[in-house]
């Protein structure tokens, strides 16, 4: 499965071209006012009043039919549009390019500019350079997911802080997360294929009986593995890659564990329909997240107890505790605080446990 790029994700999205184009007209609009004092050398205030009007009713109107019109009329062309890392990047230099001639055009008209060769010259090495520009700025945004990006490098600097506070990372609390909570003991875990999903570098399933496969999946998986060089071998198996897209085949685990990590990854419906789909029937999912909680860059989604329940559709719930979380920024010494919720609509802990049944 291939990731979706950050400007295929914005094309593709109504709302998310709106919101778009509102930045668009607020930079465009801002520029104007950063520019008046040197305009105002060439413009009395009346003329540089409209000119600014004009240039934003051109830009509007030429985003307005790129962004909701072609889109809404021309759906198979737009498509094509979405579905090509070379036509989403000219797509949107085209849309800025009709900007500046539709600029160039209106000087022009109204006598602003004059119509001489050196002036459309300039003109059009102005758009070269700027079209040059925002292409390599585009290409850059289209086939890297900024936000992953930012995601993973903050992560990854946690940890490279925690091995430099404690360079062994030890693993030795973790048996009591993963059983305890959810009424198990360790020897539930014997002879079955566990997955633990953002698994972090420590070794979070490294406590599991012998008979267990343990495999924990992180996006940097890789990277983990050369922090813990050189200090510990991991037992566990370490898998690169994202929850959206589960590198293995359907009904392959027994038990499959997400602690704080549901909320960081990017789709979390398909994350969720790809958990249930690696689980076998009569597994056990095993959930602990935050609830009631404001998104944020690295955490982007906003989970509530109904939301998780829709999202784990094909999974029965058979047991859930909502925590107290005022201990901030600590999960787990909330989950050993073990204090109920009493507002549910404030910020808590949730530990879920699912079950996969089937007929």
């Amino acid at each position: 499965m291939t990731r979706a790029s950050t400007l295929q994700i914005i094309l593709a999205d109504q709302n998310k071209r709106i919101y778009l184009l509102l930045s668009f007209m607020t930079a465009f609009f801002l520029f104007h006012l950063l520019v008046k004092p040197f305009q105002l050398s060439h413009y009395s205030d009346y003329d540089f009043i409209r000119v600014t009007i004009s240039y934003n009713v051109i830009a509007l109107l030429s985003i307005y039919i790129g962004l909701i019109a072609i889109p809404k009329y021309l759906p198979s062309i737009f498509n094509d549009v979405v579905n090509s890392t070379f036509n989403r990047i000219a797509y949107l230099i085209f849309l800025l390019i009709s900007i500046g001639l539709g600029i160039f055009i209106f000087k022009i008209v109204f006598g602003y500019y004059d119509f001489t060769l050196a002036r459309v010259g300039t003109g059009i090495s102005a758009l070269l350079v700027f079209s040059t520009f925002i292409g390599l700025a585009a290409y850059t945004v289209d086939t890297k997911l900024s936000r992953t990006q930012i995601k993973e490098y903050s992560e990854l600097t946690y940890w490279r802080l925690q091995k430099i506070k404690n360079p062994m990372l030890p693993n030795g609390h973790y048996e009591e997360f993963y059983t305890k909570p959810f009424g198990l003991n360790t020897i539930d875990f014997a002879n079955k294929k566990v997955l633990d999903i953002g698994c972090g570098p420590r070794g979070s399933l490294e406590w599991v009986p012998s008979s267990t496969v343990a495999v924990g999946l992180d996006p940097l998986a890789k990277e983990y593995l050369s922090l813990n060089s050189g200090t510990k071998n991991l037992q566990m198996d370490l898998i690169e890659g994202y929850c959206e897209a589960i590198p293995f085949e359907d009904n392959s685990f027994d038990i499959v564990t997400s602690f704080n990590s549901i909320d960081h990854v990017e789709d979390i419906q398909q994350s969720a329909n790809e958990i249930q789909r690696v689980l076998k029937p009569g597994g056990l999912l095993l959930l602990i997240c935050d609830v009631n909680r404001k998104a944020t860059l690295t955490e982007p989604h906003s989970l509530s107890i109904n939301s998780i329940k829709g999202n784990f559709s094909q999974l029965t719930l058979k047991e859930e505790k909502l925590l107290d979380a005022s201990i901030k920024f600590k999960i787990y010494a909330n989950i050993r605080a073990d204090k109920l919720l009493e507002d549910l609509s404030e910020e808590g802990i949730l530990i879920a446990k699912f079950k996969k049944i089937v007929g």
